[in-house]
């Protein structure tokens, strides 16, 4: 199985593949589709119910006068959007093909593609990472820490260990409350990484890879991707500062989501179904609870191609987003989300008054 590799942060970070001649061969718009084609329905999560010959067809229409790469973006940008996966496939062009696009067709978006900002290591979106204690009617505290959108490969684990930072800042807390509503995706492993003190040590998780599921573990505070069961691992994130606190993996834990809670932040949600203790509220995520894989087409051009789904630890996975155990619509003014999570907490028995 190929090795998971934690360097490919966009999505998750999954395995790279590669395909086609040599780059200095003379461009073949025909070829190039065609190869660009065979790459992705090898991994694509529906290629056994897709018409590729259709495909193909619609795409080499469309690509007929392409004189470079550039040219063929909106191409590569048609066939990823043929994928029926929620949107969730994109592409990555290389600068000096991307520049070319810009400087003949500024006027118009390349379709399907990652924001440039996607492969910044130290891209964090929307709000920091941060917590803060809640106290609950009955006298006790909750600790909340939110999550934004991550991505990079968070080689120093910064992002991790500010997430396990802010978890673990109030001892005395009796339940917590995890905020994704703002967490629109990137690298799921540091997010998993710095909230392993409510998942638990030795955690397991399924991932999608291009070749079927390789199974992850949480140990220590060091999510590892083995290359097979049993097999030499690879640490994928990792929290510096680690300590076990066995007692949280025990903790009542509320989880929040958001329509704008799409993919790594959907997959993390995801390792929280079936979690005893465990409530989730807000509205229904985006849909995008699924793994894509980087193939690195000839032409320079990485597609992000969404492989297959995410399963919670009972085997569930969520095609359609995950709906709510208590739905809360948001409301201005105070926040009724977190409200919610609040006189939750407040009634499981660690959080109750003390007699």
């Amino acid at each position: 199985m190929t090795k998971l590799l934690a360097c490919i942060a966009a999505f998750g970070g999954l395995t790279l593949s590669s395909t086609g001649p040599a780059k200095d061969a003379p461009f073949d718009a025909h070829r190039e589709v065609s190869e660009a084609i065979l790459s992705i329905r090898r991994v694509a999560m529906n290629r056994d119910r897709l018409d590729w010959s259709m495909i193909e067809a619609r795409a080499q229409e469309q690509a007929k006068n392409a004189r470079d790469e550039a040219d063929l973006l909106p191409v590569y940008g048609f066939i990823l959007g043929q994928l029926d996966d929620h949107n969730h496939s994109r592409l990555l062009p290389p600068q000096p093909v991307r520049a070319a696009y810009v400087a003949r067709y500024w006027t118009k978006p390349i379709p399907k593609e990652i924001p440039p900002r996607a492969l910044r290591a130290d891209a964090i979106e929307g709000r920091p990472v941060g917590g803060t204690d809640l106290a609950l009617p009955t006298g006790k505290v909750a600790r909340l820490v939110n999550l934004p959108g991550m991505n990079g490969p968070d080689a120093d684990g910064a992002y991790a260990g500010a997430v396990y930072t802010n978890l673990t800042k109030a001892p005395a807390a009796c339940g917590y409350i995890v905020d994704l509503r703002e967490d629109t995706g990137g690298n799921m492993f540091p997010m998993v990484a710095g909230l392993s003190p409510l998942l638990g040590d030795g955690y397991r998780m399924v991932v999608p890879t291009d070749t079927g599921t390789a199974p992850v573990v949480l140990e220590h505070g060091t999510v590892t991707g083995y290359e097979k069961e049993g097999g030499p691992g690879q640490a994928l994130a990792k929290v510096p500062t680690w300590q076990d606190r066995p007692l949280m993996a025990q903790a009542p834990v509320a989880i929040l989501t958001s329509a704008a809670t799409a993919s790594s932040g959907e997959d993390v949600a995801v390792q929280f179904r079936g979690r005893p203790d465990t409530r989730s509220f807000g509205a229904t995520t985006a849909g995008q609870a699924t793994a894509n894989i980087p193939v690195e087409h000839s032409g320079g051009v990485v597609f992000f191609v969404t492989s297959g789904l995410f399963a919670d630890r009972n085997g569930h996975s969520y095609p359609d987003g995950l709906r709510l155990d208590q739905p809360v619509k948001a409301s201005p003014g105070a926040d009724a989300v977190i409200a919610a999570a609040r006189r939750w907490l407040a009634e499981q028995p660690v959080c109750r008054l003390t007699p």
